[in-house]
């Protein structure tokens, strides 16, 4: 469930991401020992926004107040930054983040859409995984909004081809959280691959994900601070 933890306020004051042109990176603590199977664990992000006018967020006071705190991957953008852990310690992990000023925290640990390889054919469980982390907004409605929700409800049954592509990809993981009208997605791919490498192979031979990544286009936008005509943004 969404929580909002804190706001500090200063007086005063698909997956359709072929149309990136920043090249995507992994996050700095780019590995995720698998044990049993890890990405079956129940998973959560935490959101840090800087709330004041600045546009890039105090990473030096993020990694601080974490110090000793155990999680996958800590990532920004501009004047944010997502925490993806283990669900059980999201409460724990935000606590940590309490005495940064002026930031607003908000946690999710209910996954919108959650491909992992018990979808495949084969699981091909990987010793060890790397995660991409990006974010888009959903369009300000809310009639579009509940569609892209029931879409990914109904995907795996009603565009099987779908996971068809993220098998051939060999994607491990692909998770999609959402906070109010954020997306936040996690993409696990194998540690010797990259995301730029494995992407294409979801489109191999595979119209009908053509056809999802275009009409999922329909219900996405930037985030504020992207550029025109920019969606998906990787944080890194």
């Amino acid at each position: 469930m969404k929580t909002i933890l804190k706001l500090s306020v200063v007086a005063m004051a698909f997956f359709a991401c072929k149309n990136q042109t920043n090249k995507p990176e992994v996050s700095n603590t780019e590995t995720v020992n698998n044990l049993a199977f890890e990405g079956l664990k129940s998973n959560g992000i935490i959101e840090i926004t800087d709330t004041t006018q600045l546009e890039t967020i105090d990473s030096a006071a993020i990694k601080n107040a974490l110090k000793g705190d155990a999680f996958y991957n800590l990532v920004f953008w501009k004047n944010r930054a997502i925490v993806y852990t283990d669900s059980k310690v999201v409460e724990v992990i935000s606590a940590s983040l309490m005495s940064i000023p002026n930031t607003l925290i908000e946690t999710q640990t209910e996954v919108l859409y959650n491909f992992n390889r018990t979808w495949c054919d084969s699981i091909e469980d990987k010793s060890i995984w790397k995660n991409y982390i990006l974010s888009a907004s959903l369009v300000n409605d809310s009639l579009k909004q509940q569609e892209y929700i029931d879409a990914h409800n109904t995907q795996r049954d009603k565009w099987p081809d779908v996971a068809k592509g993220f098998c051939h990809a060999n994607f491990q993981q692909l998770q999609i959280f959402k906070i109010g009208r954020q997306l936040v997605l996690i993409i696990r791919v194998p540690a010797a691959n990259t995301l730029e490498e494995l992407d294409p192979k979801t489109l191999e031979n595979n119209p009908k994900m053509v056809e999802w990544n275009n009409l999922m286009k329909d219900y996405q936008t930037g985030l504020p601070g992207t550029k025109p005509g920019e969606t998906w943004v990787f944080f890194k």
